[in-house]
């Protein structure tokens, strides 16, 4: 009896420790294929995945790779997110042609694995027949096939096409006096054969057509440099048919003979677009942004996904690596605001007397020796206060007075709203005036005076700002247009989009 108890206890002792020794072999296995598997998508789009596959597996059974992109941007300057790139155009949606900048393979496909079937000598022009994501597919007199946009360029002496930005009359003839003939909705795109003033030549429909400029999205959209007959010239911003340039001299567009883009600029061409959290279709939705919203890129991440054949007519695709793609830096707030900058000031010819030309501090006395344009204090911070005199100024104890750098010598209006956000003309801050950014896109405000049978307003003043609520929704801008006309422009939606409120003309 006693041997037996010891036999049952040994036996014990072995069934313990081999339970214990299959439960370590267990989790070790389970651990293993945790960590040599990966999430597995009905198709790239999906929102939710389908399951987990070993990452060999997939391997084996993967036929090709893509790239989906998606791009980090602003909408104003609070709010970012991403976006998938196939919701967006750049300049790379207008281009009509562009040329190697290398040695390129010409490829079947719109896949890396795709074998090349050419390759293309450094220089060689080609005529774009389809954008999709990073690739182009492209055709010479002879070729065809695709292209990754890294190895090529766009030509930048074509116009390349225009697109609708909204509901577009097109006439017979280049003047307002002419009677539509018919109206293009918002997202057709055209090739423009010439320029005549405010409006653009183009062929629609078999027949010679103007559409209005100011209605068209174009590469000037996405320029920061323009070639005229003297050379190159920054552009610093767009009303209507006119380039305002870094000279302070205006262009006309039919005197623009080639344009460089801006890699940074983009709009939103679906009709709903969502900006998202991550870089993921299941992410969370940060806003809903409408067409042809105007949006800055920040960073552009291509993700490989790649397209595996589990079964005879089924298919399953993975994400064959992390992130890939070079991680662009944010634009800094001065970098942005030179590219858009428009002389506003209160009166520009001013200028700074004595031995205060080139102070970046002043005591209070000095200040009020000046001519004061404008002041304002902070509801949210005690005796921060701005004052415009000749350059913009800030004090914390109002006794010294700071200058602000950004904006050289100008003579803003000004305005704080009741959330602490400081006005300074075109200019915003909303972290008590330690940075700026613009949020006036004046293309867009003068687009808007346009519409009303505004035509010459190049010689536009910001000659007062009004915040007309407590969150700094609405927006009042007052305008002087030339000698004698003023305009008042009212924004609903935090300076986004303008309506034209009032005009006025003096004798």
């Amino acid at each position: 009896m006693l041997e037996l108890n010891e036999k049952k206890r040994q036996n014990h002792m072995y069934m313990k420790y081999f339970l214990a020794v299959f439960t370590a072999l267990s989790l070790f296995t389970h651990t293993s294929l945790q960590a040599n598997s990966t999430s597995v998508y009905k198709s790239p789009s999906s929102g939710a995945h389908s399951g987990q596959m070993n990452v060999e597996t997939l391997n084996k059974k993967t036929s090709h790779v893509i790239s989906k992109q998606w791009q980090k941007v602003t909408w104003g300057e609070d709010t970012i997110g991403w976006i998938r790139h196939s919701l967006v155009f750049d300049e790379w949606n207008l281009a009509r042609r562009v040329f190697a900048t290398e040695s390129t393979p010409l490829r079947k496909r719109p896949f890396w694995t795709s074998n090349p079937t050419h390759e293309l000598k450094r220089g060689t022009s080609l005529k774009i027949l389809r954008v999709q994501e990073n690739w182009l597919e492209v055709e010479t007199k002879k070729l065809s096939g695709w292209v990754d946009k890294a190895q090529v360029a766009i030509l930048p002496n074509h116009w390349g096409y225009m697109v609708t930005r909204q509901k577009t009359p097109l006439r017979t003839r280049p003047t307002t006096k002419s009677k539509p003939t018919s109206t293009l909705k918002p997202g057709v795109r055209v090739t423009p054969k010439s320029f005549s003033g405010e409006f653009v030549e183009i062929e629609w429909e078999g027949k010679r057509q103007f559409a209005p400029f100011y209605s068209l999205l174009s590469r000037l959209d996405y320029a920061k440099k323009i070639r005229v007959k003297s050379g190159w010239k920054d552009v610093l911003f767009v009303i209507g048919e006119l380039v305002q340039t870094n000279e302070d001299n205006f262009v006309k567009i039919e005197d623009i003979q080639a344009l460089v883009g801006n890699d940074k600029r983009a709009f939103v061409i679906s009709g709903k677009a969502n900006l998202r959290k991550r870089p993921d279709p299941g992410s969370d939705v940060v806003k809903q942004l409408g067409q042809f919203y105007p949006l800055t890129i920040l960073e552009t991440l291509n993700i490989k996904w790649g397209k595996a054949q589990i079964a005879k007519n089924e298919s399953l695709w993975w994400k064959t690596s992390d992130f890939i793609g070079e991680r662009q830096p944010a634009i800094s707030p001065k970098t942005h605001i030179k590219r858009m900058e428009i002389s506003t000031a209160h009166n520009p010819k001013i200028q700074p007397e004595g031995a205060l030309a080139g102070l970046k501090t002043l005591t209070t006395d000095a200040l009020f020796g000046r001519k004061i344009f404008d002041m304002a204090t902070s509801p949210k911070i005690p005796n921060l206060m701005f004052a415009s005199a000749d350059g913009i100024y800030k004090s914390l104890d109002g006794q010294s007075w700071e200058k602000v750098p950004q904006f050289g010598r100008h003579n803003y209006p000004l305005a704080v709203a009741n959330d602490g956000t400081i006005y300074v003309g075109p200019y915003r801050s909303i972290d008590h005036g330690n940075t700026y950014s613009q949020f006036v896109r004046w293309d867009v405000v003068l687009n808007a005076l346009a519409k009303k049978g505004v035509k010459r307003a190049q010689q536009v003043r910001l000659r007062d700002l009004e915040i007309l609520d407590e969150k700094g929704n609405k927006i009042s801008m007052t305008l002087k247009l030339g000698n004698k006309s003023e305009a008042v422009v009212t924004s609903l939606d935090r300076g986004h989009s303008w309506t034209l409120s009032k005009m006025s003309t003096s004798k």
